[in-house]
């Protein structure tokens, strides 16, 4: 895994190698803290991982490449070298430290709980 500015001008995580769907990529290394700030994934409830780079460059997407649960990343599809690594921020975080409006599908990211209010706000 590299980290590189990517074509739309933002850091981001990029293979090096190639991956099938469902292979185990790695499992992620860092410090764990018991808050959420911009660089962590939240493992555990109240256990938040800052983990080292490239991986705190991997972004958001709703349609992403990988699923993280726990400290383990999983390709969810196809990788190819070259391809950017990401994961959905909703799938992994209670409460985002630093929400932000999607550029992909314009929805607002902030994390499991404002989506399971929305959820049920909507049935």
């Amino acid at each position: 895994m590299i980290a590189k500015i990517g074509i739309n001008g933002m850091k981001g995580m990029y293979a090096s190698d190639h991956y099938n769907n469902e292979d185990r990529i790695c499992e992620l290394e860092g410090t764990e803290l018991p808050i959420a700030d911009r660089y962590t994934i939240q493992i555990d409830k109240n256990v938040h991982l800052n983990v080292t780079e490239p991986y705190r460059y991997m972004n958001h997407h709703c349609s992403p490449s990988v699923k993280i649960e726990g400290k383990i990343m999983t390709a969810i599809k196809n990788i190819d070298p070259g391809d950017e690594i990401t994961f959905d921020y909703n799938t992994t975080e209670d409460l985002l430290a630093c929400p932000f409006d999607c550029k992909c599908c314009g929805k607002k990211i902030q994390g499991r709980m404002h989506q399971n209010e929305l959820s049920a706000i909507l049935k």
